[in-house]
């Protein structure tokens, strides 16, 4: 009632703040709200991720792809008593980010009304959520895949190599969480870079990409 009173004074139908702002800024509300009110979702793959923290500290594999137990790592070293929570946290963090990445692709094709539109419904349903309320893999790896769409995407001549370098980084991090994105992204990637005009290029640009979601993968196997 407090925040809906606030927001009743701001009056945003006469605002000039864009409508995306105050579609964010709700997303992330409801997402402040279930963080802090919700309980900690987990199963029995949830013990693994957590045991493997300990196992990568031993040296030895894990039984999941460690992509996840290094996320958890830094949050259980910190805070051994608040690692569900504080990992949480920043996957809800995680989750708005997506969100917004994948409005920003989504305004190319549908303009940025329906693209606000889209993440306002997307960014209050249960499933975006939830999922980050969650000790699951799947987390790491939607983020992961969702950058590495992000920034494969954006066309800045001056940025090309950062952008380039940071898709990768995404692309290995989601093959680290979750084996799955290495074929996902594949398809998605090539439609990215595709040019009719350079086909070879297009294939090219995305192999690189891609090669670094199979490094990332011999890694743990070396």
């Amino acid at each position: 009632l407090p925040a809906l009173g606030a927001l009743l004074l701001q009056r945003p139908w006469r605002s000039t703040t864009p409508p995306s702002t105050w579609a964010v800024a709700h997303v992330a509300a409801l997402h402040v709200l279930v963080w802090l009110f919700m309980p900690i979702g987990y199963n029995s793959d949830s013990t693994e991720y957590l045991a493997g923290v300990s196992t990568l500290l031993d040296g030895e594999p894990t039984y999941f792809p460690p992509g996840y137990s290094l996320f958890l790592s830094p949050w259980a070293l910190l805070t051994p008593q608040w690692t569900g929570f504080v990992a949480t946290g920043v996957q809800h963090v995680c989750m708005l980010l997506t969100l917004l990445w994948l409005r920003r692709l989504a305004a190319r094709v549908m303009g940025e009304d329906m693209a606000t539109l889209g993440l306002l419904v997307t960014g209050s349903v249960a499933p975006t959520l939830l999922l980050p309320q969650t000790i699951l893999s799947e987390n790491v790896a939607l983020y992961g895949m969702a950058g590495a769409l992000s920034f494969a995407s954006r066309r800045d001549p001056a940025h090309a190599l950062q952008n380039g370098l940071v898709a990768r980084a995404f692309t290995g991090l989601a093959t680290l969480a979750r084996v799955v994105p290495l074929p996902a992204l594949a398809v998605p990637l090539l439609l990215v870079h595709y040019s009719p005009l350079d086909r070879r290029r297009s294939l090219l640009r995305t192999g690189r990409v891609l090669s670094v979601a199979v490094a990332a993968l011999l890694v743990p196997v070396i």
